[in-house]
């Protein structure tokens, strides 16, 4: 929850910071997450998975298609059950990334974006011989390439491929919405 609220902040304090400029945006879509989690404390388990997962995110574009984003992730909820033996993974993250993009004609841009995400797993472990919980925080690289397609000056629709490079590595494809102010 304290994550959430530190991300209404930053991006309330951007989005007035940068109403008048025009080149401030906020977006939001849905994802198919593709995860591979290798936990070693349970003998090496590996536990590959999938979910939908939602997005949210504001930017700020400077000159020249460069600009900046803030972003929440929810990267999914994955379970196994191998015998007595069952895992659970909850993973999100909040990211600050540089976006480079270029126009390929005046309706449709593509773009890069690398940058860093505050990473948050809550991993459970049961068997018979332990249970374990632990909350664990990382920071790790991510990186993307997207599409967006211009419906207006001000609405866009956009397609993804992002990679969080994390303890938890999730892969996703997306596709959502973004607003231009």
């Amino acid at each position: 929850m304290k994550k959430v609220i530190l991300l209404q902040t930053l991006l309330a304090s951007l989005l007035a910071a940068t109403a008048k400029a025009g080149d401030a945006y906020i977006g939001g879509g849905l994802y198919a997450a593709d995860s591979d989690i290798v936990i070693a404390a349970a003998e090496d388990l590996d536990l590959e998975d999938d979910d939908t997962v939602q997005a949210l995110f504001l930017g700020y574009e400077f000159a020249n298609g460069i600009g900046v984003e803030l972003g929440y992730y929810d990267l999914g909820s994955y379970s196994s059950q191998i015998g007595e033996n069952s895992s659970f993974v909850d993973s999100d993250a909040i990211s600050a990334s540089i976006v480079a993009s270029i126009d390929i004609i005046p309706m449709l841009r593509v773009y890069g974006k690398a940058g860093y995400a505050y990473v948050e797993n809550k991993i459970e472990l049961e068997s018979e011989l332990i249970d374990i919980v632990r909350d664990d925080s990382n920071t790790d690289v991510l990186f993307g390439l997207g599409a967006e397609l211009k419906f207006a000056d001000r609405i866009s629709l956009y397609a993804e491929y992002i990679r969080f490079d994390a303890e938890v590595e999730v892969d996703l494809i997306g596709a959502g919405v973004r607003l231009n102010f």
